[in-house]
């Protein structure tokens, strides 16, 4: 699933002992007001209850869920979906990143599956997009990944697949 949140990251400083949050472009301040950044709060409490669990040198990435242009119905501050590894420079497989956000009492994002596929459709898409475990309208769209193929940059292949109805919101 794709939802609509803002894209979000937070890092576990060890020597500091204490988390740093960004958005996608840049660096938070540590005063950021959570009522901006909810996923702030989640990331919080996350780490007053599992401190021991947060991964030195890896960067968390999760959709902080403050209202945008779909309403959902239920839906937590924030929602896991990435990990990167900074020492070895490439992402997490999605089950070690799952288990990654689980160990932090962080939810990860819906999975519909994982298959080896030949051929995706427009209409295979919009089928799962229809399937949204937080809103019957369905998601924003859908996301993709291969983490077998590399791109010109040699990361794993992502793609994703925006509802066009989300498209003329936007």
């Amino acid at each position: 699933s794709k939802v609509d949140g803002a894209n979000f990251r937070c890092q576990y400083l060890p020597n500091e002992d204490r988390l740093e949050f960004g958005s996608r472009r840049y660096i938070l301040d540590p005063n950021t007001d959570p009522d901006e950044w909810i996923a702030i709060r989640a990331y919080k409490k996350a780490f007053e209850e599992y401190h021991d669990n947060f991964i030195p040198n890896v960067v968390y990435f999760s959709e902080s869920m403050q209202q945008h242009t779909i309403k959902y119905e239920n839906i937590p501050d924030t929602i896991g979906y990435d990990v990167y590894d900074l020492k070895r420079g490439e992402f997490y497989d999605w089950k070690a990143a799952k288990e990654a956000f689980e160990n932090i009492g962080i939810p990860f994002i819906h999975v519909h599956f994982e298959k080896r596929a030949n051929k995706v459709t427009t209409d295979d898409l919009m089928e799962l997009i229809k399937q949204s475990p937080y809103r019957k309208e369905g998601d924003e769209g859908v996301v993709l990944k291969c983490y077998r193929k590399l791109n010109a940059f040699g990361r794993p292949l992502f793609a994703k697949y925006v509802d066009p109805i989300f498209k003329e919101q936007n």
